[in-house]
């Protein structure tokens, strides 16, 4: 039962995928943000909803390991589109883009766990 989810999970989640790399030229053209700056704002978002979605503050490592999981798939289905390339400007291109998405994400858990208070309202 439980092989049954986890292929139901993954079928899902490739489904998922597969319509944000269709939606996402749409959103670029429409709002004027780059791809990189796109990706950016939903990784936050989607961090965000996670953390209400699990019950965890954003200090905890469980919505952004949610949001790590799902950039990892996004740069698979990435790759299985166009096919692996071991071309190394393309490999750097997207080692870059899997960093920048990260990073707000990952400053945004690391302020809240080292710095409690900037994040908490004043008094």
């Amino acid at each position: 039962m439980a092989e049954i989810s986890l292929i139901a999970a993954a079928g899902l989640s490739s489904a998922i995928a597969v319509a944000w790399e269709q939606a996402r030229p749409f959103a670029e053209h429409s709002i004027g943000f780059s791809s990189n700056s796109l990706v950016t704002i939903a990784a936050v978002l989607i961090q965000l909803l996670a953390c209400a979605l699990l019950r965890k503050p954003i200090s905890s490592i469980w919505p952004w390991l949610v949001i790590f999981l799902l950039i990892c798939g996004n740069e698979a289905v990435y790759f299985r589109s166009i096919g692996w390339s071991a071309d190394e400007p393309q490999l750097r291109l997207r080692v870059t883009h899997f960093l920048l998405t990260l990073a707000v994400p990952t400053m945004l858990m690391l302020a809240a766990r080292w710095w409690p208070r900037l994040l908490a309202r004043s008094p």
